[in-house]
């Protein structure tokens, strides 16, 4: 429906004194009745709809009508002319009140179907027109001219509706509790005047083609809150395969999330919340005169490094991207190369054929099939508009019954991809064992969502699945404008799995704990260094504002560079750098060098912690990387190395850490085994060094403490 067009809906609400009545503890016809309406009239408010509605009542004391004269038309009164939902309306709804008279429904039927004629002739854009009658069937009628108003009814073009009690059809104890705390509508068998009354509105029913709904069918449909129905206006596009095939397209959004306005809070006045509060802005120099500067003295100005760069506005226009409106179609790849990481954008764009196009049918419908049997996707290049960023997405083919389409979803750029290193899990340890296998398939079968009671439909699929966000907010809001003092409603849980998946997967899931133990592992304390020390003893000359979390390393890691090799003064961190900018083999041999120069080019051992640390951390992420033979093979010939040029002392200090060989029960992807890695380290070397050797490192060791 447009804009301009709108929906006139007439609320015909009975209140005679048979409405009132229900047993102890349920909620009458009246309460349930008044209980929907104000649902109803939340749904428009909250969908901000243009649509009309005017509430009028039968069985009042009062006749406040068109129609009435001496006894004709009696005990029917507008209470409410058509105008748009607002909170007056709930305000009127709390005034409503059970009469001592009853009515003729079908002269209540009259009086309304007349008031909507001369009412809605002089408005503009209605392009429907409904009454929705809520009763509980036991008033009269007298029949005598029911054709004349049925036929009346069908030529004015509305629609009737009926919400009314349920005779026992349903199950009482599932009927929804109302506002008021009372119980669901009391359940009671039909009176033979129910009958005649329910009878004669389902003849206004088969030629109205109208419906009937009980009060618990009516709120559960109006339970959930839905927005504002927006229909998507179509983007045309000249879709360009090669510079000879052009194909005229229009675009819509087939999905994107749903941000209702009404979450847009104002702040207004606490002591007239109608009065909206005006926000006036200011803008001072940030130095200590504080100069106020006017608007026109303001321009734009980008960071660069430590200074902003002044851009004017002509400078922004020349700054931008030139573009056209444009899709292209790039190339083609399989669809199995668009991995689903890949899938960027805040939606998915429907495209179709512009059918006004002479031969244009044609070559979209053979462009879609021709994906669809290749099972290739299209890479396009798309532009909304003249001046708009450039995107780059993937074009999917989709054939139905009753559409031919072509699906668009946004493709990342290199900038716009995150890279991240795990740690392999092809490992023995995390290798599953037979039963835990089974357990997990176990799982996954007893809570598959096809398997339900309602075997013709699959549970909580998204278009029938609403968000708990926005169902939360809308009943807060209602629950606020009409109760300001009361606390806000209990959150209730939404989304759990299906009644009968959730008992069927018990069992299932309790052997799960059994199969998958999970135990708390306590966190390591951290080591304190000296630069801890001295930024404990800092602390005390002022307030703090990040912990040591956010602190990281200090001053050192401030004024750290971009790090593009492994260094001598902190190697380790400078290799876990490499590692995470992806590049692994790059630091793997630097780390093996600075390696080899830490242990050969020391003075005695000066430099055999770092040395240390440095194997320490080359196996690990040998480990992490699935490269276990990377680190064997340089952890063989370093034992030979140091040991024949007189480096046996560091060799006995990695045999006391128990730095070995990576074993086929760390790596999967090892083919050395638990006790060829232990028996590495018990291998000794007979290698002694020359005593001129030792006696050099002494001698220079007696000069340094000299020094």
């Amino acid at each position: 429906m447009a804009r301009s067009e709108r929906e006139a809906l007439a609320i015909l609400l009975d209140v005679s004194p048979s409405m009132a009545s229900a047993p102890a503890g349920h909620a009458s016809p009246l309460e349930t009745s008044l209980d929907i309406i104000q649902m109803l009239i939340q749904r428009q408010m909250f969908q901000e709809s243009r649509d009309e509605i005017c509430l009028i009542l039968f069985g009042t004391d009062e006749s406040e009508n068109q129609l009435h004269e001496g006894n004709n038309y009696k005990n029917i009164s507008i209470l409410r002319r058509f105008e748009l939902a607002n909170w007056h309306f709930f305000e009127l709804l709390k005034k409503v009140k059970a009469g001592n008279a009853t009515a003729d429904i079908l002269d209540a039927i009259v009086v309304t179907v007349d008031y909507m004629r001369t009412d809605l002739a002089a408005k503009k854009g209605i392009v429907a027109k409904r009454i929705i009658l809520f009763t509980d069937y036991s008033c009269t009628f007298n029949a005598n001219q029911f054709k004349d108003i049925r036929a009346a009814i069908k030529s004015a073009q509305i629609q009737l509706d009926c919400v009314g009690p349920d005779f026992g059809d349903g199950d009482d104890e599932s009927a929804p509790s109302t506002s008021n705390g009372a119980g669901g509508p009391h359940v009671k068998q039909r009176t033979e005047q129910q009958r005649a009354t329910e009878n004669l509105l389902r003849k206004f029913h088969e030629a109205l083609e109208g419906a009937t709904y009980t009060f618990s069918d009516a709120m559960h449909i109006l339970s959930v809150y839905q927005t504002k129905s927006v229909k998507s206006a179509a983007t045309k596009f000249v879709l360009e395969v090669g510079s000879a095939v052009k194909i005229p397209v229009a675009s819509f959004i087939r999905v994107r999330e749903n941000k209702p306005k009404i979450f847009q809070m104002k702040k207004v006045f606490a002591k007239d919340t109608q009065q909206e509060v005006k926000v006036d802005r200011a803008r001072f120099t940030k130095d200590e005169e504080e100069r106020d500067v006017d608007q026109d003295e303001l321009v734009d100005g980008y960071r660069y490094g430590s200074t902003f760069v002044p851009f004017s506005k002509t400078d922004e226009a020349n700054m931008k991207y030139k573009t056209e409106k444009a899709l292209a179609v790039l190339g083609f790849t399989k669809s199995k190369n668009i991995k689903r990481h890949m899938c960027l954008g805040d939606g998915v764009h429907q495209i179709i054929v512009d059918a006004n196009v002479p031969g244009a049918e044609t070559a979209f419908n053979a462009f879609v099939h021709a994906l669809i049997e290749l099972d290739m996707v299209a890479i396009v290049r798309k532009v909304y508009r003249a001046t708009a960023n450039v995107e780059v997405g993937f074009l999917q083919a989709q054939v139905k019954a009753n559409c031919v389409c072509l699906f668009y979803i946004r493709l990342p750029f290199a900038e716009d991809m995150r890279q991240f290193t795990f740690d392999s899990l092809e490992q023995k340890a995390f290798t599953p064992n037979a039963e835990q296998l089974n357990a997990m398939d176990e799982l996954i079968s007893t809570m598959d969502l096809t398997q339900t009671q309602n075997e013709d439909k699959e549970a909580l699929k998204p278009k029938l699945c609403f968000n708990p966000y926005i169902q939360r907010m809308f009943k807060c809001f209602a629950h606020r404008a009409m109760n300001p003092d009361d606390p806000l409603p209990d959150l209730a849980q939404d989304h759990e799995p299906p009644q009968d998946v959730a008992v069927r997967a018990g069992p299932v899931i309790d052997a799960m704990k059994r199969q998958f133990p999970l135990k708390e592992v306590a966190k390591a304390k951290k080591l304190k260094t000296g630069e801890d020390v001295f930024k404990e003893s800092d602390e005390g000359a002022g307030p703090s504002t990040a912990d040591d979390e956010e602190l990281g390393g200090g001053m050192a890691e401030l004024t750290r560079k971009n790090v593009t090799d492994v260094g001598t003064v902190d190697p380790v961190g400078d290799f876990k750098a490499l590692v995470a900018n992806n590049q692994l083999d790059k630091a793997c041999d630097q780390i093996k060098q600075r390696t080899r120069s830490f242990i050969m080019d020391a003075i005695g051992n000066l430099f055999y912690g770092k040395a240390k640390d440095c194997l320490r951390t080359l196996r690990e992420e040998s480990i992490k990387a699935g490269k276990p033979e990377r680190f064997n093979e340089f952890l063989r010939t370093l034992k030979a190395d140091v040991v024949a040029k007189g480096r046996q002392d560091f060799w006995d200090a990695v045999v006391q850490e128990g730095t070995t060989l990576i074993s086929n029960a760390e790596s999967s992807q090892s083919d050395v085994s638990s006790e060829e890695a232990q028996g590495f380290l018990q291998a000794e070397s007979k290698y002694k060094p020359p005593a001129s050797a030792k006696k050099s490192f002494d001698d220079a060791d007696d000069l340094m403490d000299e020094l």
